[in-house]
């Protein structure tokens, strides 16, 4: 039961009250009306008392040996301190104040049963003092007290705030709450007043409460748990930034882990009051109490965390409060590497043999595009999300922080930022890091990727200057999300070079490499011990392009011709560098892994069945992702298409030289394979088709010779169109261009127009690329199926011999499988390769099941030869159709009562060869179908009606498997469009079919299984006993016409011996 003072406090007492007392009583007062005569509060607390009582014995009786549950009360009280400790009536009036609010309930359930001494003695002490009875208690039988005494395993406790009590200052018989008690209540104007007139802030007061309630009433045998302590805040106030409540919190928290420590009082919880703003009575939503805040003008009552729910949850988190000394914890155990892959020593080809992404997806009907697929990804798989510096944090001169090109391109007039808006508050990270935190662990992420602000750390870019409290920023963060096992992932730098280096000259300067090893040293010595991530770069396409091409980004520099090419090259060497410094550094000690963060869209051909549109695909993308990924991942230079490109229309213009820098021996050999794992930023897709560009001005985007754009069909979102099946492929063109390195997505996410918090299309944007890469990663078609299969094969047997074992007998039924497959024809019949695709088709379709169970307990010599050569082929040490032991051969071999079997259609089949990389169940069988044209359509576009291929198929299970009972269990023919009753051709295919079946059917065949049967003292089985019953039968009728025919001879016998007495008489036997 839940604050039984305040039941009594609601509509039970003085109905003439003013509203301050009102709001007195609801609250927390909790007035002792029920003395007050005429009045039934004090009768509903006795009752409720004992109501609670016989719940309590209920459940101790009935259920809990059962359900091992606890039963308590909830109550409310505040504190009282005496308002002169030095003056006895004082201190006895604080007694009697908790005795009145606390005790009423708590001394007859914790103690002995009945009502304190003290309330009992005062109440006596105020009747006899007025002329008639002011107050009136209940008392309770020796039973009632019995039952009531222990009747809790635990004491809840609200508490809100506290009260200065002093004695009553003069008697009188008026009936009210302070009078019936004899004190009267207090505050001190020092404490803090909240928005609720009923709470000041006074954090010593719990604790000295807890004390008293452990000393008076629990006395260290039954637990205590807060169940509601907290205080609201006004509709005037800000409603997000509740800091005076997280004041509230932090001090009254800590005064109960001082009861706990200090103490030793038993608090076994403690309960915020409460999740979300609620409906506070004759308050209404006027005074907010919750964690979260509830817009109430919204119909959809959006809920939005405040200030004081990050608090909360950071001492959840900690459990307590931490010392200012953060231990350095190893970093969690949520990523592992696997070895690091060679790269490629040779470059791509132009069109890169990536081109066959394009040939195994591009023709994918919708349908099978978008099937969404269900799965799982593998256990150490990382979630997270990702931010970058001058995006969140903030604080842009603040501690020392010196300015970033970001700073002075935003504040520079005519920076075209929409609103003229700047990083200089941002989302104040800077200062919100707690609540930042909260975020992430509420999000439950195993990992965060962040970028470290150069200028923040170092203010002009150069180890010289180090800001001691910048680096105190990022220590702070790294050490949160490693106490909160959550795995950082830094990001070097994401665009915002310190001001000072763009003043001589930026990436364009050479020194700027060494400079940026500098920094990058600095914060490996600094952050590696709890660093094992690390990103150099944030998307250098786009920073050179946008910083130094069109000249959108700082440093606005619009040379769309020569500089990205210029920077990009200065970043390789410079991305090279820094690899090269961790790896003989700090590799050995940290044991980390770092590379490059990259990005681009997915590139699909206008026409995937022109060539030229499916190079200028390919070209975009190794001019968007090859630029960098090329050098890096496979031989340490640009891929052939971008330097061909380039070198060509270099040419054109009637330069000396390619526009593309070139990189020496030597520094291919630096730059080659200096990433340990591919990071991927990816967004959306784009149709591209080729075009031939005008030569001149020279572009970096005139140079890919494509024309982009995407497909209005798809969904839009604030910056592109949503596209996920592209990030599959795009998934799928990374491994075949770069080989099985691993890749980590370090972006995806999607902006919308309209910031509501309720963005359902954001989480379709992420259901389905998520699902994409799902797909991407388990999408198995050359595997998935055969273990799948295989599984199902073994699962069936298990089923039969449980069946077979434990429940035949008595049940007497039959189990099997069912199988479906079509026949099929060869296409040419005197072309032995259609002859033997068709076998391939039918072993493939119906012997993948069929072979195992009904033949020899191994799958058919057709599947294993074809899917091991091809295994083989495509550089596999073994086949891709799992094996079966033999022990699993001989339990899977003849688990079956019948053969069922599921048939509709017959295809004409002729051999088709795929490229020996492609692993899938269709690429395995080798086989294409057709159908002829003169058979008959039916609504299915797969079915044609051709019952000679149901005979056929038959005989083909009979004289394979050693014909075994078939079972036919589906068979039948769709309709397309308007159907009505008359179904002539369903009629026509069903009256065919069964006519075929009919003819293919030999001497019916019981599939039951014979038993032995007891006959004239034999064991026969059913078949031969019922031959031996026939014959026996057959044997006695036979036996009954002998005894007839004899004994009829006999009698005619003697009658004619009686007629004729003279007569010589004859043998039996030869009358006979």
């Amino acid at each position: 039961m839940y604050e039984l003072r305040k039941l009594e406090s609601l509509g039970l007492g003085d109905q003439t009250t003013d509203d301050a007392a009102r709001t007195q009583f609801r609250f927390c007062s909790c007035p002792l009306v029920g003395f007050i005569p005429g009045l039934p509060g004090g009768q509903v607390a006795h009752l409720v008392l004992k109501a609670h009582a016989r719940a309590w014995h209920l459940y101790n009786s009935h259920y809990r040996p059962q359900q091992q549950g606890r039963v308590g009360i909830v109550l409310n009280s505040d504190w009282a301190e005496p308002l002169s400790p030095e003056r006895p009536e004082d201190l006895r009036a604080s007694e009697r104040f908790l005795h009145f609010m606390l005790g009423w309930f708590a001394h007859p359930i914790f103690v002995d049963g009945d009502y304190p001494a003290a309330l009992r003695a005062q109440i006596q002490q105020i009747n006899k003092q007025c002329p008639s009875p002011v107050a009136q208690l209940p008392e309770f039988t020796e039973a009632e007290k019995q039952l009531l005494k222990g009747s809790a395993d635990f004491l809840g406790l609200s508490h809100y705030t506290s009260r200065l009590i002093s004695k009553a200052q003069q008697d009188t018989c008026i009936p009210s709450y302070d009078t019936i008690g004899g004190f009267s209540q207090h505050v001190d104007p020092a404490w803090p007043q909240t928005s609720s007139p009923w709470i000041r802030v006074v954090p010593w007061g719990i604790r000295r409460l807890l004390r008293f309630i452990s000393l008076e009433y629990t006395r260290g045998k039954v637990p205590i748990y807060l169940a509601g302590n907290g205080m609201p805040i006004g509709e005037s106030e800000n409603l997000l930034d509740d800091s005076f409540r997280v004041d509230y919190f932090n001090q009254y928290i800590n005064e109960v882990l001082k009861a706990v420590k200090e103490d030793s009082v038993d608090v076994r919880s403690y309960i915020a009051r409460s999740l979300i703003d609620g409906f506070e009575g004759p308050s209404g939503y006027s005074q907010r109490f919750g964690l979260h805040h509830v817009n109430f003008n919204d119909s959809s009552r959006p809920r939005t965390p405040r200030k004081s729910a990050y608090f909360f949850t950071s001492i959840i988190e900690k459990n307590g409060f931490l010392t200012k000394e953060v231990k350095r914890l190893p970093p969690p155990s949520t990523a592992t590497f696997p070895p690091k892959v060679r790269a490629f020593t040779f470059p791509s080809e132009v069109p890169s043999k990536a081109k066959v992404v394009w040939e195994k997806f591009s023709n994918q009907p919708k349908f099978e595009r978008d099937l969404f697929y269900h799965g799982t990804f593998r256990d150490d798989f990382l979630w997270g999300v990702s931010s970058s510096a001058y995006q969140i944090e903030g604080a842009w001169n603040a501690d020392g922080k010196g300015p970033s090109i970001w700073d002075n391109f935003t504040h520079t007039p005519g920076s075209n930022v929409k609103g003229n808006a700047t990083g200089d508050i941002a989302c104040d990270s800077y200062n919100q890091l707690d609540a930042d935190l909260n975020m992430l662990r509420a999000l439950k992420v195993k990992a965060y990727r962040f970028s470290i602000s150069w200028s923040r750390i170092f203010p002009t870019g150069r180890n010289s200057s180090i800001n001691s409290r910048g680096v105190d920023y990022y220590n702070r963060l790294i050490d949160g999300l490693v106490e909160s096992n959550i795995f950082p992932m830094v990001t070097l730098f994401h665009w915002d070079l310190p001001q000072a280096l763009q003043d001589i000259g930026g990436w364009e300067d050479a020194s700027l490499i060494e400079l940026f090893n500098s920094y990058a040293d600095f914060c490996f010595q600094t952050f590696g011990d709890r660093v094992k991530f690390w990103m150099t770069f944030n998307e250098p396409t786009y920073q050179a392009w946008l910083g130094y091409g069109s000249g959108e980004f700082p440093p606005n520099v619009k040379d769309p011709g020569w500089a990205p090419y210029r920077i990009g090259h200065a970043l390789i060497k410079a991305h090279a560098r820094v690899y090269h410094t961790y790896d003989e550094k700090y590799r050995q000690k940290q044991k980390g892994v770092i590379s490059l963060s990259l990005s681009a869209h997915w590139a699909e051909p206008k026409s995937p069945e022109v060539p030229r549109d499916v190079e200028a695909a390919d070209r975009m993308l190794q001019f968007s992702l090859g630029w960098f990924a090329h050098p890096i991942f496979r031989n340490g230079d640009y891929p052939e298409a971008m330097k061909w490109k380039v070198g060509n229309r270099s040419e054109l213009q009637h330069l000396a030289t390619s526009r593309l820098p070139s990189f020496t021996e030597e520094e291919k050999r630096y730059i080659r394979a200096t990433a340990d794992v591919f990071c991927l930023n990816t967004y959306s897709s784009r149709i591209v088709r080729y075009t031939t560009p005008r030569l001149n001005p020279p572009s970096y985007q005139y140079d890919q010779e494509t024309i982009e754009e995407e497909d209005p069909s798809w969904p839009s979102t604030a910056l592109n169109r949503a596209a996920p099946w592209g990030m599959r492929r795009l998934l799928n063109w990374i491994k075949e261009e770069y080989g099985d390195i691993p890749i980590y997505v370090t972006e995806n996410g999607v902006g919308l127009t309209n910031p509501k918090v309720e963005d359902t299309d954001r989480i379709f944007y992420h259901k389905t690329y998520i699902n994409e890469a799902l797909k991407g990663i388990s999408f198995r078609p050359g595997t998935a199926p055969y273990i799948a299969g295989h599984n199902l094969i073994k699962a069936h047997a298990e089923a039969w011999h449980l069946y077979n074992d434990v429940y035949r007998a008595r049940q007497g039924g039959l189990i099997s499988i069912t199988i479906s497959s079509d026949w099929a024809e060869p296409r040419d019949p005197s072309n032995q390769e259609d002859v033997e695709a068709a076998r391939r088709y039918v072993q493939f379709m119906g012997g993948w099941f069929a072979h195992p169970i009904f033949k020899n307990g191994d799958y058919n010599e057709v599947m294993k030869t074809r899917i091991r050569d091809r295994s083989l082929a495509a550089g596999l040490n073994k086949s891709r159709l799992p094996e079966f032991t033999e022990s699993e051969k001989r339990r899977i071999n003849g688990t079956y009562d019948y053969f069922g079997f599921n048939h509709y259609t017959t295809v004409l089949a002729y051999n088709l060869d795929y490229a020996s990389w492609i692993s899938s169940f269709d690429a395995d069988r080798g086989v294409a179908s057709i159908t002829d044209r003169s058979w008959s359509d039916s609504g299915s576009f797969w079915l044609k009606m051709t019952p000679f291929g149901f005979r056929r198929i038959l005989n083909w299970l009979k004289e394979e498997y050693n014909n075994p009972p078939i079972y036919v269990t589906e068979n039948g023919v769709s309709q397309r469009g308007e159907t009505s009753l008359n179904d002539t051709a369903r009629i026509y295919y069903l009256r065919s079919y069964i006519n075929e079946a009919l003819k293919d059917a030999g001497p019916t065949i019981s599939p039951k299984r014979e038993e032995e049967v007891q006959f004239l003292g034999l064991a026969l089985g059913a078949t031969e006993a019922q031959t031996a019953l026939y014959t026996l039968f057959s044997l006695m009728l036979l036996g009954a016409c002998a005894v007839a025919f004899l004994s009829y001879k006999y009698c005619k016998r003697s009658k004619q011996q009686n007629t004729q007495p003279g007569q010589q008489e004859l043998s039996p036997v030869s009358s006979f």
